[in-house]
């Protein structure tokens, strides 16, 4: 997943990486808005409001400050790494229900920078996902 500011800055995640922080984010208070549909969308009003795709869906301004304000509270959690593990677990179990397969998702080892990283780029505001 590519995610690309309104200014031309870019972030890059692995597709399991965009669904492993956005569901971190949500343990830590973010509720997620919805995003808007992509400018080429067919049908604007039958968005399903989709994080998971990349079809140049936007995230609008206050989505990015919330995720922010999310990852920030990670950050400060002395447990983080437990909670990122136990997080791993869960997204692994939901996957085996779904595929059938056992699958694997290692969390992070440190996590820290990447962290910091992402805040800076969620404080920049409104990006599409592509």
């Amino acid at each position: 997943m590519d995610l690309i500011s309104q200014n031309g800055a870019t972030f890059r995640f692995v597709t399991s990486g965009w669904s492993f922080y956005l569901n971190l984010a949500e343990e830590y208070g973010w509720r997620p808005a919805g995003t808007l549909p992509p400018k080429s969308y067919p049908d604007p009003a039958k968005w399903p409001g989709e994080y998971d795709w990349n079809a140049g869906q936007i995230v609008s301004a206050v989505d990015p400050r919330q995720l922010a304000e999310a990852l920030e509270r990670a950050l400060a959690d002395p447990q983080r790494a437990e909670r990122e593990k136990l997080l791993a677990e869960r997204l692994a179990e939901a996957l085996r229900a779904m595929t059938g397969l056992d699958s694997q998702i290692q969390p992070p080892t440190d996590d820290t920078a990447f962290l910091k990283e992402v805040i800076t780029f969620f404080r920049q505001g409104q990006f599409e996902i592509w």
